[in-house]
């Protein structure tokens, strides 16, 4: 499909060589200086070379790629880091928008953007608009779930690509509850703690392997949940 281009103020600076040539000179003198320094060079750097990978990648494989949408995805989150929200907001939905025309709404594949925009919305303060976003991802997630596990059992993935997609699904849960217990919502927190972890007993109930393969990138996530909701429960 044909889509409006991607508004990236500094994409003509971004691509020529020499200027990421100059950045990397500077950050070579500023490793000396302070840590705010170097991180913020590093950051000019990497924000440069997505800008560049945007622009060839989107010529030689096109604007639906994995790649394509990847780098977008670390844009927007570069952005985010660096309290640059409205153009995080536009390459979230800019990605958002090409993953919906591929995969339809209401698919897992747009959890990505969808947490970034829950986070950017957050971080304004507009906690109705953040909760939805956040529920909406957790909720997206955990529908793709069964597929991943089938796709396992029939050993389309291995069990290193398995871990690397239940993985956020659990880290979205634990973002959840982080949002409800920061709104002081701790019956909602606890609920969705309660379904992290019948998920989880459901999932690796049904196998000592997937208990054995999945419970190193799971149970980080639920400890951290039930840390969450313990230490306000008590405060």
């Amino acid at each position: 499909g044909n889509f409006p281009p991607l508004t990236l103020p500094t994409m003509e600076r971004a691509e020529r060589p020499d200027r990421l040539r100059e950045l990397e000179d500077q950050l070579a003198v500023a490793e000396h200086d302070s840590d705010s320094s170097v991180r913020t060079l590093r950051l000019d750097i990497t924000e440069a070379y997505l800008k560049s990978c945007l622009w060839i990648v989107d010529r030689i494989k096109g604007q639906s790629s994995p790649a394509h949408l990847a780098h977008l995805d670390r844009l927007a989150d570069i952005y985010f880091s660096r309290q640059r929200n409205d153009l995080a907001e536009l390459t979230h939905l800019r990605a958002l928008h090409i993953r919906e025309h591929f995969h339809g709404a209401k698919q897992p594949e747009l959890c990505p953007n969808i947490s970034g925009l829950a986070r950017i919305y957050d971080s304004r303060g507009n906690f109705v608009r953040a909760e939805e976003m956040y529920r909406e991802a957790a909720a997206l997630h955990e529908r793709g779930l069964r597929k991943i596990l089938f796709l396992y059992s029939e050993r389309v993935i291995d069990a290193n690509r398995l871990c690397k997609q239940v993985e956020p699904i659990f880290a979205s849960f634990a973002e959840l509850v982080n949002f409800l217990v920061t709104q002081r919502k701790m019956k909602e927190a606890a609920a969705v703690q309660n379904r992290a972890t019948q998920l989880f007993n459901e999932i690796t109930g049904e196998s000592a392997g997937l208990h054995s393969i999945l419970g190193s990138v799971i149970e980080p996530h639920l400890l951290t949940i039930q840390e969450l909701v313990r230490t306000k429960s008590a405060g």
